[in-house]
């Protein structure tokens, strides 16, 4: 039987209670999760520090989250194809261990002042944390029965965003106190730590499925036959592109508008916060059959928030369009999350898990790009709405609401 027809057999709208034989595995995979999450985010903070440290310039600094960003993206895919062919406990496993020994080669190119071994070990983690996220994905619902899939998402949606806000903070008094080397000494042994965890979990579905189908193509196939999956891939691509427009106007939109520079910390806080109450929402808002409408509509919302961050007249307004954009983000990308692990055969998820974060991180980069392009034609602002508003075009050409995605929605949520 597949995990949609269990998930519908057995699911009801609401959160269930976790049974004994179910909370175990879960907290073990939320703290595996934790560890490589805080740790991608420690370590984005530290060797940035580092590098300037090693070179003396800020463009070194910003180089990094280049070569941080796009092995991500070319991970993604096989870190899913080998999820369905290993077992994603051991691809995920492996993947931690990987950034872990990446982490530490980067203490030791800091410790030579070789700041191309520093940009290679960063090339080969970003890689690794592409990997790692599809084979989480298609992991959870092995470990996790079908009516704890949406609690399962929602606690993993609010590490993800406490991520973006607890770390930079604690990595302050770490910094003062014993320079980038101790964050980074903390993070390889918390890659190590995750590693560990992810191999203790024990796959109620065999890994080795992947034989029996057509390879990525197979997973390919589902995205065009499927409209709640076609969708689903849309709402990740145009919402990272404008996510990822929007992280690269936020230094000039700051130093423009809102009080200088070093108020980027509080765009991007806002948007943690926002990520936050979408958490809180999620844990009241779990229908058992998660609507296209409501994926759609939740990442139209992150988009056009991005959209009208552009305009918004003073930092207040700004924070509150972030918030905004961060709730939106939360909704989708949970409930996307969760409707995909219960509709595909386990057997495909890795290579369906890694179509959607390829489209994602592609998303992102492109948006980037976009917006580095343009805003010395044009500035920010209209920068960010032209990729805000291409995003929109995008939703609405290829993710076209339809009436009975209405009548959908409101079964759900009654």
């Amino acid at each position: 039987m597949s995990v949609a027809r269990t998930a519908l057999a057995t699911a009801t709208t609401g959160i269930k209670p976790a049974s004994a034989d179910e909370r175990d595995p879960l907290g073990r995979l939320l703290a595996a999760l934790g560890l490589s999450l805080y740790g991608y985010t420690f370590a984005m903070v530290a060797i940035m520090v580092l590098l300037l440290e090693v070179t003396g310039s800020p463009a070194a600094a910003a180089a990094y989250l280049v070569v941080r960003s796009a092995p991500r993206c070319l991970g993604a895919k096989p870190g899913g194809h080998l999820s369905d062919r290993v077992g994603p406990h051991r691809v995920a496993a492996l993947c931690s261990a990987i950034q872990a020994a990446a982490t530490a080669v980067v203490l030791l190119a800091g410790a030579l002042h070789a700041a191309w071994l520093i940009y290679a070990a960063v090339g080969v983690a970003g890689f690794a944390s592409g990997m790692f996220q599809p084979a989480t994905m298609a992991l959870t619902p092995r470990v996790i029965r079908a009516s704890g899939l949406a609690r399962a998402n929602t606690a993993y949606n609010g590490i993800v965003a406490s991520a973006v806000l607890a770390p930079p903070a604690l990595s302050v008094p770490l910094l003062a106190f014993g320079g980038p080397n101790l964050p980074l000494a903390i993070d390889v042994a918390g890659f190590v730590a995750a590693a560990v965890l992810m191999l203790t979990l024990t796959p109620r579905h065999s890994g080795a499925g992947g034989e029996d189908h057509a390879g990525h193509g197979a997973s390919l196939g589902l995205f065009l036959r499927e409209r709640f999956l076609r969708s689903l891939a849309v709402s990740w691509a145009a919402e990272g592109m404008v996510a990822g427009a929007a992280q690269g106007a936020f230094i000039a939109a700051a130093a423009d508008r809102f009080g200088g520079d070093g108020k980027v910390g509080l765009l991007y806080a806002a948007v943690g916060v926002g990520s936050l109450l979408g958490t809180a929402a999620l844990l009241r808002l779990q229908p058992a059959r998660v609507p296209r409408l409501a994926v759609i509509g939740a990442a139209l919302l992150s988009v056009v928030a991005l959209g009208l961050f552009a305009i918004a007249g003073n930092i207040w307004l700004a924070m509150v369009m972030l918030a905004t954009a961060g709730l939106g983000n939360a909704l989708y990308q949970t409930w996307g999350t969760t409707q995909l692990q219960r509709d595909v055969d386990p057997a495909l998820l890795g290579r369906a898990s890694g179509t959607v974060v390829t489209m994602n991180i592609g998303g992102i980069i492109t948006g980037a790009l976009a917006v580095a392009l343009l805003i010395p034609a044009i500035g920010w602002t209209h920068a960010l709405l032209a990729v805000s508003g291409a995003g929109v075009l995008l939703m609405l050409l290829l993710a076209t609401p339809r009436r009975a995605d209405v009548a959908a929605l409101r079964r759900a949520f009654a």
